[in-house]
Order: structure tokens, then sequence, then C-alpha cells
């Protein structure tokens, strides 16, 4: 039998996950393997029904006003397309110095290939222009990071995240208990239990930098946040757009 939450619970004292078994005919248990021998939380069980109430209560800690993150949009928008025009402008310039250095290689290789130039010189020089070509793609590279940044798909995604919490919130308290489970393993490494409450949570990115936001309601703290969430937006664009070997 497959119960829901395990694997994500954990004993705040220990460390030991919690397990869980049927009792009664019908009603689930979760509690403290004691995989130390040395813990007294394996004596507390705790009902699937009051873990389920419990673990609503995590979304609160990602949760903002629909006014602050709309707010933090309209600026976070007028910021980035005076940015993105000007780092487009930049991707422009390094996208024809490329080109002008594929033309100096084209006419390197044909000066050595008409016998013009010596083949130490050509090497030389063929090198020189490799490095130079080698540094403008990772200087464009880069700059293709910050420009995703400020586009306007990225700042919708990065909208979406913080709006995401509370619509989640909202569907977990209606959902069955296998969709509440797939919701929480999205959103969570794993929560300890200590005194049948939770003791701590530990959220995936770009969540937990939403978590680390005290005061939720503060313009500049989740201004600042918005720029993290987007950093972590760019970086898995990046690593998804690599290719497989």
């Amino acid at each position: 039998m497959s119960f829901a939450f395990r694997g994500l619970l954990r004993c705040a004292k220990y460390g030991c996950l919690l397990t869980a078994s049927k009792k009664k005919g019908k009603h689930i248990y979760y509690y403290c393997t004691n995989g130390k021998n040395k813990c007294d939380e394996h004596k507390a069980y705790l009902t699937e029904s009051y873990l389920t109430k419990e673990l609503a209560g995590v979304f609160n800690k990602l949760i903002f006003s629909d006014e602050i993150i709309e707010l933090c949009y309209q600026a976070k928008k007028e910021e980035g397309q005076t940015k993105f025009n000007y780092l487009g402008d930049i991707q422009t310039s390094f996208n024809n110095r490329l080109t002008k250095l594929k033309e100096k290689r084209n006419n390197l290789l044909d000066g050595f290939l008409d016998k013009t130039l010596e083949a130490t010189v050509y090497e030389a020089k063929e090198r020189d222009l490799k490095n130079e070509e080698v540094d403008v793609l990772k200087e464009l590279e880069e700059l293709k990071g910050k420009v995703r940044l400020n586009d306007q798909a990225t700042l919708e995604r990065i909208k979406n995240i913080f709006l995401e919490p509370k619509r989640m919130k909202k569907s977990f308290l209606k959902d069955k208990i296998s969709k509440q489970a797939e919701t929480l393993f999205s959103l969570l490494w794993n929560a300890t239990i200590e005194n049948k409450k939770i003791a701590n949570i530990s959220f995936k990115e770009p969540y937990n930098i939403l978590s680390k936001i005290e005061n939720k309601s503060d313009f500049n703290s989740v201004r600042g946040c918005w720029d993290y969430v987007g950093t972590v937006i760019a970086q898995s664009v990046i690593v998804s757009s690599r290719p497989t070997r």
C-alpha cells in the first residue's frame, strides 16, 4: 500500500524518516521510525488528515498579496524594457564582431592557400583570431542570459511564480490526498516534525527564495527577490538549452 506523504516527512530530533501504516481498518497514521533507537517522537502517531491540515500551512511562507506582486511586475516591466533595448544593441555588436572575425579567418586561410603567408605566421594569427572568437562567444552567451532576464516572457514567468503559491493552497485544500502529495513534492525537499507540529521546511528553488522574505508587504524586499527568481529562471534556461552528449 502506498502512503501519500511517505518520503517527505522527517523527525526533527534525529532526522529519521516518518513511516506510515493503516490501523483500525481505515485510519492512516504517520510516526517516526526511531531508526537510531533514542527518539521518543516515535510514540506520537499523526493521522493523515491531521498532517494535511498542518502541511497546508507551508504555503503561507510563500504567499504575497496580489497588489504587491503587480506593483513589482509593473516596475520591473518598465525597467526591463530599457535594459532589454540596451542589451539588444550590445548583442548586435557582438554578432557583428563574430562576423568580422569569421571574415578575417577566411581571408587568412585564403592567404595561406595562395602561399602569400608562411605556415608559422598563418598558425599564429589563426590561433589569435580563434581565441578572440571564443572570448566573444562566451561574452555573448552571458549576455543572452541577461537579455532573457529582461524579456517579457521571463517577467511573466516570474510573476506567475509569485502568484502560484496562493493558487496552489486554494487547490490543495480541495484536492484528493494523492494530488496534495504531488503538489507538496513539487514544492518541498522535506519537512520536519516535532511535537506533532512542523518544525522546519526545506523548499525547492525558486520557492526557497520566496520563503526567505520576512516582510512580504515590503516593496523593496519583494523587488529584490524578483531579481533572484529571474536569475534562477535564466540559469535553468541556459542549462536546459545545452546539448546532451
